[in-house]
This record gives C-alpha cells, structure tokens and sequence, in this order.
C-alpha cells in the first residue's frame, strides 16, 4: 500500500514537469555556442539566496518631540487613537485557497528577481532541509523560472479540490506552443494550501489526506487527458483542408 501511494505522488511529479512546454532543448539548439554574445542575454538562474535583514533604525533621545508638535505643560486635549477607532482591514492571505496558492507560487517563479529560499519553504510542501534536497527544489524552481522568463503565458482552467487536497489545472502556452498540465496542493493543519514538488513521506499524514490525494490523482489524470484530447480535436478542426478543390 505504501508503494503504491508514493508511486502515486511520484506521478504527480511527474506530470507537474511534464505540464510546462519542454522546448528548452530546442532552445539551446537554436543559438550555438560559438555565436553567443560576449554577454548573457537572459537573467541567470542561479541558487535562491536569502535576503539581508533591514537595518534597525535608531531610537530617539527620550526628549524628542515632533517639528510640528508644540510643546505643551498641561495635559493634552487631542483624543488619543484607539484600536477602534482606526480603520481595520483584512489582510489578504495568497495562501489560502488552492488557486491563489499557486497564482502566488508561479508570480514568484516569474520574477526577475530571485525570491529567498524562506519565501519558498513556505509555500512547498516538505521543503528539504539537507543540502541535496534544496538543490534538487531549486533545479526545479530554475526550470519554471527560465520558461516563464523566456514568456511563457499561463492560465488556471480548472480547480478541483477533495477534503485537504486540490488539484489545479493550468494551460500554458510558450512561443505559440501549448500545453495542459496539473498542479498538486495540499492544505496544511494551518488551513494554508502549499505546493507539492516532490516525493511526500507518508508517515506524516493521515489516511484521510493519503486517501484524497490518491483520489484527486485519479481525477486530475483523467480531466487532462480529457482536456488534452479536445484541444486536440479544436486545434485539427481549424487547420485549412489540404484537400484539393473539386
């Protein structure tokens, strides 16, 4: 049975690669070695750094006062600002559904500035912490991030989700090349929705979220092949006839 469940989440891997255009090859054959620039011309991928903390600013002297606040011997008639009187506003969490999860997660592949390796870890389930595993997340990162970068488009067609886990279907499209691929969440007991990149351990979740990722892999297999195939038929039907005219 645990065979057969990673195997399972082995699969979903596998699509989640498989579902963005693999045209990198082609792209390197296009431009040989010898006839490029003295300079690269795309932004390069490298390991995600963690970003430098902000300085912390210094504390005034203990007799400060505004510029523009007299100074004052009586008590003060101004009303002070409560919790209730100031405007309250909740504040957006990306994580919180399974599409907003991975709208966050592919904004951030899509940047040119490399997000931090505590960004990421936050939004992927099972981050490594070993050496070899955050190299192996990062290859992965770097590929998404190339193809996006290069401009690639892409759109959330559909999402599904079965108790704590969601599958979301996107189409993306690269240099008129298009393609159908499934992306695999998992909601934490936070209630947050992250990313599933790689192999899970299953000793760490419960039967019931083994038995609804094993369900929404079902799904999600079937709803691509059945979306691949219409987009096939779609793109036959509005290619001009090669047939002679009678």
């Amino acid at each position: 049975m645990r065979r057969a469940w990673v195997a399972g989440i082995i699969a979903i891997v596998l699509l989640v690669v498989a579902g963005i255009p693999a045209c990198e090859d082609e792209e390197q054959s296009e431009t040989p070695a010898s006839t490029q620039p003295a300079g690269p011309t795309q932004p390069q991928f490298q390991r995600l750094k963690l970003t430098s903390q902000p300085a912390t600013l210094p504390m005034p002297p203990p007799d400060w006062k505004p510029a523009t606040e007299p100074a004052t011997t009586g008590p003060s008639t101004r009303l002070a600002a409560t919790e209730s009187s100031l405007p309250t506003s909740r504040k957006v969490d990306p994580l919180e559904t399974p599409d907003s999860a991975l709208r966050y997660f592919l904004d951030l592949c899509g940047r040119e500035q490399l997000p931090d390796i505590d960004t990421m870890r936050r939004i992927i389930v099972e981050f490594p912490d070993e050496e070899a595993g955050v190299n192996d997340v990062v290859g992965k990162l770097n590929r998404y991030r190339a193809r996006l970068l290069r401009g690639a488009t892409w759109e959330i067609v559909q999402t599904h989700r079965r108790d704590a886990a969601a599958t979301v279907i996107v189409r993306m499209n690269l240099r008129g090349r298009e393609s159908i691929g499934q992306w695999m969440l998992l909601q934490g007991h936070d209630d947050r929705w992250r990313v599933i990149l790689g192999e899970l351990t299953p000793v760490k979740y419960t039967p019931g979220e083994k038995e609804a990722m094993k369900l929404e892999t079902a799904w999600a297999q079937d709803r691509v092949s059945q979306l691949t195939a219409a987009a096939a038929t779609q793109q036959a039907a509005s290619q001009p006839s090669t047939e002679p005219a009678r």
